[in-house]
């Protein structure tokens, strides 16, 4: 997601907002580099230093990334103080209480225009003396464990006896470093293998560019090896490992399906073959998939047999069988032809991935009312046990219709599919305005609306909600939200109504964290409501907001937490603000509506 930099406070939650400008001025925020054009790096001073990295793209902050161990959000506080930071030179602030140097963007003094580091290790390349240059590369290899293995690895390949052993080696060595004296490797520890084994894997994806594909296999099959090996004894609820070992697949998948030299396809279908047949990936749910592209990988038919006699002798669930039918269909595919291909199609149609292929099959043939009568029969199969599976096939359903320019039934098959709000794979309302008359849609839309209530439908508010806010009916869901002044309520459609109703919200908030207070204890419910109290104080509501923390601390004088919790509202802000808002025309803002 792009963040405006100038405007970047509206992204973020109000927490690692607070925590990350108090970083800021605090002078944790160290001097930035720029990487190259708009890419800054810098390191902010937490319980460790962490790395902090932004790119900057004509004020819009388009990638961003730190790594500490958070994982709760994409933007740590260690984020929001580097942000704080580049706002204030963006904007060109002088009083900057954060960094402890200066630091002068490029654009703003263009006279003493500063070299990104890239452009500046290029200048040093050009004059550094070559045995100079080797002798650094040696020194720093000595002392750096992780430059040296980078180095070995991005050059293994001109090294004649470079082997798998070579990378299986480091790769265990940097599992090592990470694994606690039981062996164990915490959450913490999964995140710095993964750091490390991801520069494995980026040099594979140069050695691939730079044509060094035996390197590449070394290095990704060694990383799915171990990584699978490191699973079984450790914490990876973050997913890191397993994202390790999905990337190392991906790149061997994406390399099956290039035209490869006869050598490296026979190395590589081998290597997924003898996987498959020793097990090694099948107690992750990867088993399957190695087959798969090996599949990829077949130019004759011994091959070929030689996957189908695997699929064979298999002992599948039924899930992994629908799974080794895609992969027989591959081959069939590959080496009978269509033919062959799409009789195996109607041989399965009781497994959904075959009932939409022959369904495609049937509309690209224009052969629609076989199409429509495999997508009914997929209803009829799948209305009482697998509803969702039921809704697909109606999507299928107002394919055809949208293939035949049928209106009656693209008016039929979206009104359905819209009132029972399952499905979201297109905008079924607008399919529906594009083709109802325009001097009867409001008549079908209020019918609609009748048809929901009556229903009682359980998402019935959330979809007349949704055609509120499409046709901008803010009076009516106004109207709705104040039927069901819930907080979490009240703050989905806060966006669409703060510019006609800043008042009326604010009021609702009001009640609602009165309520909500009455019912609730805890420091968590507490930093809850005073969430809201902050959104009543966005909206103008000021002098309310004092009223409500006033009656709050008389009626709970014991709850100290929440008293705590209040006073970061910042009652002295707040009595400045009344005495700003006694000099505006209107004490009611109106902020831009979110259309």
């Amino acid at each position: 997601m792009s963040i405006p930099l100038n405007d970047f406070e509206k992204y973020i939650g109000e927490t690692i907002l607070s925590r990350g400008l108090s970083y800021f001025e605090n002078g944790r925020v160290n001097e930035p580099d720029e990487i190259t054009r708009g890419v800054y790096e810098t390191t902010v001073e937490g319980s460790e230093n962490y790395t902090v990295r932004l790119t900057l793209n004509k004020g819009m902050i388009t990638q961003y990334s730190c790594d500490c161990p958070y994982d709760m959000g994409p933007v740590c506080k260690h984020i929001a103080a580097f942000m704080f930071y580049l706002q204030r030179v963006e904007s060109g602030t002088d009083d900057i209480m954060s960094p402890k140097k200066t630091f002068t963007k490029g654009k703003k003094q263009k006279s003493s225009k500063k070299k990104t580091i890239a452009e500046q290790v290029d200048d040093l390349l050009t004059q550094i003396p070559h045995e100079e240059l080797k002798n650094f590369i040696r020194a720093q290899s000595e002392k750096d464990s992780t430059l040296r293995n980078i180095f070995l690895t991005s050059f293994a390949y001109l090294n004649a006896n470079e082997s798998k052993s070579f990378y299986v080696k480091q790769l265990r060595s940097i599992v090592r470093s990470a694994a606690e004296r039981d062996g164990f490797i915490s959450w913490h520890g999964t995140g710095k293998v993964s750091a490390a084994v991801s520069e494995y894997l980026s040099a594979a994806q140069k050695h691939i560019e730079h044509a060094n594909l035996l390197s590449a296999i070394y290095i990704c099959s060694s990383v799915m090896e171990e990584m699978v090996d490191v699973l079984a004894y450790c914490d990876d609820s973050n997913g890191d490992i397993g994202g390790c070992f999905e990337n190392a697949l991906e790149i061997l998948q994406d390399l099956s399906e290039e035209i490869l030299p006869e050598e490296i396809r026979i190395m590589l279908f081998e290597y997924f073959i003898d996987a498959y047949k020793k097990g090694i990936y099948s107690n992750w749910g990867w088993h399957l998939d190695v087959l798969s592209i090996a599949a990829h990988l077949i130019s004759n038919e011994s091959e070929a047999e030689t996957i189908l006699s695997l699929l064979e002798n298999s002992q599948l669930s039924e899930y992994q069988q629908e799974s080794a039918l895609r992969i027989k269909l591959h081959i069939v595919r590959k080496t009978k032809g269509d033919e062959e291909a799409e009789k195996l199609i109607d041989m399965n149609l009781s497994y959904p991935s075959f009932r939409h292929d022959a369904i495609t099959k049937a509309m690209d043939a224009k052969n629609y009312k076989r199409a429509i009568e495999l997508a009914q029969e997929g209803i009829k199969k799948d209305s009482k046990d697998k509803p969702g599976l039921a809704t697909d096939w109606k999507e299928r359903l107002l394919d055809i219709a949208v293939a035949q320019n049928d209106k009656n039934k693209i008016i039929e098959y979206s009104r359905e599919l819209y009132m029972n709000g399952f499905s979201h794979k297109r905008d079924h309302y607008q399919l529906l305005k594009d083709n109802i008359e325009k001097d009867e849609w409001f008549t079908f839309v209020e019918q609609m609306i009748e048809d929901l209530i009556a229903a009682k439908h359980w998402r019935a508010h959330e979809l007349m909600a949704s055609i509120f806010i499409k046709e901008k009916w803010w009076p009516r869901l106004m109207k709705m939200v104040s039927e069901y002044p819930e907080l979490h309520y009240i703050e989905t459609y806060e966006q669409y109504l703060e510019q006609d109703f800043p008042k009326e919200i604010a009021d609702l908030y009001a009640k609602g964290v009165v309520k909500f207070l009455g019912e609730n204890a805890g420091r968590n419910h507490y930093k809850t409501a005073c969430k809201y109290l902050k959104k009543m104080k966005q909206l103008g509501a000021t002098e309310d907001v004092i009223q409500i923390i006033s009656n709050l601390r008389k009626k709970y004088p014991q709850r100290k937490a929440l008293l705590e919790e209040l006073s970061k509202v910042d009652h002295l802000n707040l009595m400045a603000e009344i005495q700003s808002c006694a000099n505006r025309s209107s004490q009611w803002k109106k902020p831009r509506r979110v259309t």
